[in-house]
Parts: structure tokens; C-alpha cells; sequence
């Protein structure tokens, strides 16, 4: 009986959906383009594991998944990096790894950079049936990749074949830098298309921002808060369509930067669209995130769109060759002494706390035992404070409440008794709302989050004096 090419997912994270390249040329029926919101990241893990560009990969957005493989494969994880641990040790972002059957692939509780997005690429990528052309899901529509919806607990992914062999795809490299994502980027627009709607001061504030990425982000676009951008004759137009990178100012002067699963027409003026060149970078800002616009001509943007789309083209993968022993030379298995201190700078680079490497051939026999300083971060959010209260901390990042609706009271106030459980207040993340609950039975001691504000990851919400 063959064995099944899956991956099982234990536990989904905050939005893990399968994406390739998008639905492309459908727009006039409708049908948004989407696909992976990091194009770059998306091909680049594709071409590090012998996939077509386009092949499809899971997207995680904020929080990785827990994922089990049914079968023995190679991954790529690219994008922000997650803190990605195989059977709990870190493993390398931007580079093959192999992968044995019902090895355990799980992820720190929140990104180690700005970044919001990162990508698990495997070799012979995601093999969801084709809708419309492309095996990217559609929330919206809730057609095509795993039954037109985000992953759950439970769901059994299929994966193709690789088209290389597991030794060829290993010492596969990236030639350049990887990427790197910051909370704070300056991107470069292309002012228009409807500028003569907005005030030089509008124009003026747009350009100086700098803008807040809210909670109100989605594949859709990123609402951004700051400077308010004035009109001149109203924020309405008659519907047209939407590029991606498209920035609508609606009526209250706040920008939105459209996506790559934005709608197909809108009605709102737009003051500007960002460049392809940068389109990867502000999808991949998190709530939170800060963001500047400089305007350049299009000349401009599209010698630069162009020359980071080289960045990523076929020769930014090369394949390191294999290593041999030296005719001459006492035989090492195919080992050379700097295959050794490779082996050794990756261990020492990605944390790696127990190895032993034997060769017996060369009669070389390395052990490496340390105290781990990458273990997993733990998600029990019972923290003691200096004074021996409990604090209670964000399980996410998001928009903290400390009430169901606004018309309802406090979940809890300062001098409130609770059990261990209830619930004590709510964080909203791209529409999701998560429950903050009472690691122990106590009382409210101190409020340290406002109603409606922004919070970290491990961010101290409240404080419970517990009982004696």
C-alpha cells in the first residue's frame, strides 16, 4: 500500500490557507486575482525546492499551524520567520530541510521580525484540485484550495510528487540575501489616479504620514490611521477597477492600501498605487506597523518593479555540489574537513543543542551537548509579577476589548473576584476575535491595556492577586 502524501494539520494557527500565483485574467468576470500576499517569498521557496514557480504552498498569517507529515518530504519555510521548530529544534528559514514521516512541525507563539506572513513550500508542491486555473483560495468566495476555506484541525492536505531527488534539492541555495521585514518601511508610489480630487494640503499629509497599520487588515488591504488626507470635492466616484496597491481614501481621510485579494471595482478616489516593487513588503506589515509613502515617477517604478522581479527569477537558486573526498587523500565518506565546519557553523547557526557526528573512515568522532537557548517560547500566559500577582497576558497580537459589545459592561473591573477560566476580555485580529481568559481564580488588581487598543504578543493586559 503507498504511503499517503499529506500533511495533517493538528492545529490550523490564526489563518493558514493553500496559495499559489492567483487567478489570473478573471477580473473582468468578477473573480479577484489573490494568491500568496509575498510573491517573492512564494517563488523563491518554489525554486529552493525544484517546484515550478507557481506551485501551490500554505500561507500562515501572525501564528503558524502545527502540522503532521504523513510522508517523508523537503520543506522550505520562507516569508517572516515564525520561529519554526521541527520535533521542537529550530530549523533554518530561505533553505531546504528534510523531512521524515510523522515528524511534528510547530512554530513560536509570535514573528521574530516586522513580518506577518511566512510560507511553507514543500517539494512537489500542494496538490488541491484547480479552480478557475489556479489552486489559490478565495475566502471570499470560498472556492479553491482546501474546500474554499481556511485550514482546520483535522484536514488531511495532499502533496505532489518532488521533481528532483531529496540530495539535489538540499543543496539548493539562495544567491542573494534573504529578505528581511521591518515594523517601519517607506514604500515608493505613483500619485493618481484620481489626484485632482484631493488638496494640496491632503496631498501634503499623505506624502509626510508617517501611517499606523490597524487591526482592520485582511488579504484584502491594510487600513492605515494617521494624518488625515483631505478631498476636494468628496471621496465618491462612479465604480471602476482596482489595481493591486491601489490606495482608497474613503470619506473619513484615512488611507486603505488594497491587496492582492482585494474586490474587483470600487467607488472611493484613490491618491496613489504602490509599486510592484514593493507590493511584498507592505503585505507583509503587521498590525501595528508603520508606514511612509514617497512618490516617484513611472519610469521609475518600473525600472525598479523590474529589477526586483529579476530578484527572484531562475538564477537566484544555484545548487552547491556535492562533496568527495580528494584523489590523494585519506577517504572521508565523501566528507571534507570543510563539510565538517559546515556541519558544525549550521548546528551552532540554528541552535542545534545535542549532535554527534561519527566518521569512522577519517576516525573523526564530534559530540556537541549545550544548554538550549532556543527552545520553544512557552504559551501558558500565567505570569508571576515582582509582587507575586498573576499577570495576564495577550495570547495575540490584535485589538484588546474588555467588553463583549459596547452597549455591555466591563468583563471584569478593578476589585472584580474571578474563577480560574472565565472569560476577562477579547483580542480582534483580522475579524477574529480570540478570548482572554483567568489563569487562576483571584482578584483584579491592576488594568494595564485600554478598551479598543493595540497589543503585542505577551503584552500585560491585567493583573490578578491570586488567593492565599
Amino acid at each position: 500500500m503507498a504511503t499517503e502524501r499529506a500533511l495533517v494539520i493538528e492545529q490550523p494557527g490564526l489563518l493558514t490557507t493553500v496559495q499559489d500565483l492567483g487567478h489570473q485574467g478573471m477580473a473582468q468576470f468578477g473573480v479577484s486575482p489573490g494568491g500568496a500576499l509575498d510573491r517573492k517569498a512564494l517563488v523563491l521557496g518554489n525554486r529552493l525546492l525544484g517546484n515550478d514557480p507557481g506551485d501551490a504552498v500554505l500561507e500562515c498569517t501572525l501564528t503558524g499551524p502545527e502540522i503532521t507529515f504523513a510522508s517523508d518530504t523537503v520543506i522550505a519555510l520562507t516569508g517572516s520567520d515564525f520561529g519554526p521548530l521541527l520535533d521542537g529544534q529550530a530549523i533554518p528559514m530561505w533553505e531546504p530541510v528534510a523531512v521524515e514521516t510523522g515528524a511534528k512541525l510547530s512554530f513560536a507563539p509570535a514573528p521574530k521580525d516586522g513580518g506577518a506572513r511566512t510560507f511553507l513550500c514543500i517539494a512537489g508542491g500542494i496538490s488541491v484540485d484547480p479552480v478557475l486555473g489556479s489552486r489559490s483560495t478565495n475566502l471570499v468566495g470560498q472556492f479553491g484550495g482546501y474546500a474554499g476555506r481556511a485550514l482546520q484541525a483535522g484536514d488531511r492536505v495532499p502533496i505532489g510528487e518532488s521533481r528532483l531527488d531529496r540530495e539535489r534539492i538540499l543543496r539548493r541555495r539562495l544567491v542573494s540575501p534573504i529578505p528581511t521585514y521591518e515594523k517601519t518601511i517607506t514604500v515608493n508610489v505613483v500619485l493618481g489616479p484620481q489626484l485632482h480630487r484631493f488638496s494640496d494640503a491632503g496631498i501634503a499629509a499623505f506624502l509626510d504620514g508617517p501611517y499606523i497599520v490597524t487591526a482592520k487588515a485582511d488579504r484584502t488591504g491594510i487600513r492605515l490611521s494617521g494624518p488625515v488626507i483631505e478631498h476636494r470635492d468628496g471621496a465618491d466616484l462612479i465604480s471602476e477597477g482596482i489595481a493591486y496597491g491601489a490606495i482608497q481614501v474613503p470619506g473619513d481621510g484615512q488611507p486603505i492600501v488594497l491587496l492582492a485579494a482585494r474586490q474587483t471595482v470600487g467607488g472611493y478616489t484613490k491618491i496613489a498605487t504602490v509599486i510592484g516593487a514593493d507590493l511584498d513588503r507592505v503585505a507583509q506589515l503587521r498590525p501595528g506597523g508603520a508606514i511612509r509613502f514617497d512618490a516617484v515617477d513611472v519610469a521609475r517604478a518600473r525600472a525598479m518593479t523590474s529589477e526586483y522581479l529579476l530578484s527572484y527569477a531562475e538564477n537566484a537558486v544555484t545548487e552547491q555540489p556535492g562533496l568527495h573526498a580528494m584523489k590523494g587523500t585519506k577517504t572521508m565518506g565523501g566528507w571534507d574537513p570543510n563539510g565538517v565546519i559546515r556541519v558544525l557553523e549550521t548546528a551552532e547557526r540554528v541552535g542545534v543543542t545535542h549532535l554527534r557526528l561519527e566518521i569512522p573512515e577519517a576516525g573523526i568522532s564530534l559530540a556537541l551537548d549545550r544548554a538550549s537557548s532556543t527552545q520553544p517560547e512557552t504559551t501558558d500566559r500565567a505570569v508571576s509579577a515582582d509582587d507575586g500577582d498573576i499577570v495576564v497576558a495577550a495570547p495575540v497580537l490584535g485589538t484588546f476589548y474588555r467588553r463583549r459589545s459596547p452597549e455591555e459592561p466591563p468583563l471584569v473591573s478593578l476589585g472584580d473576584r474571578v474563577e480560574a477560566g472565565p472569560l476577562v476580555g477579547l483580542i480582534e485580529v483580522m475579524k477574529t476575535y480570540y478570548d482572554v481568559t483567568a489563569p487562576v481564580a483571584g482578584t483584579v488588581s491592576r488594568l494595564l491595556a485600554e478598551d479598543g487598543h493595540y497589543v503585542e504578543y505577551g503584552a500585560p493586559l491585567l493583573h490578578l492577586s491570586p488567593e492565599r
